[in-house]
């Protein structure tokens, strides 16, 4: 049941923001688990679980910032997967 409920929250997410956008947040994931578990579970908080937390949550800061060259970047990888040979100094 809690798996459905998750599904459909996720599909109606989907359909109010853009999906690359929606997806930073499965990241979240493993930290949300933590912390249930730690209320819910009594689990206990150790350091590594703040490192891994910390580690986390930078990563989707960093992820879902735009800088000033985010559309270029976005750009050169649309070029690379659809033609790499097109691409100045792309691999085959």
């Amino acid at each position: 049941m809690s798996t459905a409920l998750a599904y459909l929250a996720w599909f109606r997410g989907l359909s109010k923001i853009e999906g690359t956008k929606a997806a930073s947040t499965l990241f979240l994931q493993p930290l949300v688990g933590t912390l249930l578990a730690i209320v819910l579970l009594h689990e206990q908080l150790t350091l590594t679980t703040v490192m891994g937390g910390i580690m986390i949550v930078g990563s989707v800061y960093l992820i879902s910032r735009k800088g000033p060259h985010a559309a270029q970047r976005e750009g050169d990888v649309l070029k690379v997967a659809l033609a790499p040979e097109h691409v100045e100094g792309a691999q085959p």
